[in-house]
Parts: structure tokens; C-alpha cells; sequence
């Protein structure tokens, strides 16, 4: 992955819902701190699924697997 890149999902899952599971429960609002702290931890993975980033970069869409370190269209 590389700057300018779009991260538009994980494991099929769109980005919005896919870093729900790591917000914290005991606030109203979330801010944008809490927000890229889900997605990194949900970017980590869990060790024991394999990763698959879908990103968009210069209007085309591809899958990153950095479990396997290649991308595909």
C-alpha cells in the first residue's frame, strides 16, 4: 500500500462498518482520533484470518493481500 490509496474495505466488509467492532462503546460521537485508532487496529488483523484490503488509487479498485504480499486488480 502506498500514500494516496483509498482504503474502501476489509475482507469484503465496507471500511465504515468493518472498524465498528474497535470503537469505544461508552461515548455518543466519535471523533476522527478514535476513528483511525479502530482502523489501525483492524488494519493489524487478528493473526489468524488473512488480510484483504480493497483500496482505490487514480480511480481504479484492487485488493491488496499483505499476507501475501501482492496486489491484484
Amino acid at each position: 500500500m502506498s500514500a494516496g490509496m483509498k482504503i474502501s474495505a476489509f475482507n469484503d466488509i465496507p471500511i465504515r462498518e468493518a472498524i465498528k467492532p474497535f470503537l469505544a462503546q461508552s461515548v455518543t460521537t466519535e471523533d476522527n482520533q478514535m476513528k483511525l485508532y479502530a482502523l489501525r487496529v483492524l488494519l493489524a488483523g487478528n493473526h489468524v484470518q488473512e488480510r484483504k484490503i480493497s483500496v482505490k488509487i487514480n480511480g481504479k479498485n484492487l485488493d491488496y493481500f499483505p499476507d501475501q504480499s501482492h496486489l491484484s486488480s
